[in-house]
C-alpha cells in the first residue's frame, strides 16, 4: 500500500537558488522521512529500493549510492549488522 507523497519545495527568493540536484535530495529525504515515521523497520536498503525514492527525478537517475547517501542519516535504527533470518 503506497501512499503518494507530493512533495512541494518552495525557493525563497532572497537565498541563492537551489541545483537542481540539491532540490531532489531535500525531495527524497522528505520521502523517506515519512515512510520512516510510518514504519521505522525498514531498512536503509529496502528504502533505497522504494519505487517512491528510486525514481527520475526531472529525467535524472541516481544510482543507489548517490540515494543511500543522501537518507542514511535519518534512518531510525542505524545499528550495523546482518538481517535477521525470516
Amino acid at each position: 500500500m503506497s501512499r503518494p507523497y507530493n512533495v512541494q519545495i518552495s525557493d525563497n527568493s532572497r537565498r541563492k537558488k537551489l541545483l537542481p540536484s540539491q532540490k531532489h535530495k531535500i525531495e527524497a529525504r522528505l520521502i523517506a522521512e515519512g515512510k520512516w515515521q510510518e514504519d521505522p523497520n525498514i531498512t536503509i536498503a529496502e528504502m533505497v529500493q522504494d519505487p517512491d525514492i528510486n525514481k527520475e527525478y526531472d529525467g535524472i537517475e541516481y544510482k543507489n549510492k548517490t540515494l543511500r547517501g543522501w537518507i542514511n542519516n535519518l534512518a531510525p535504527n542505524r545499528k550495523p549488522g546482518r538481517r535477521k533470518k525470516l
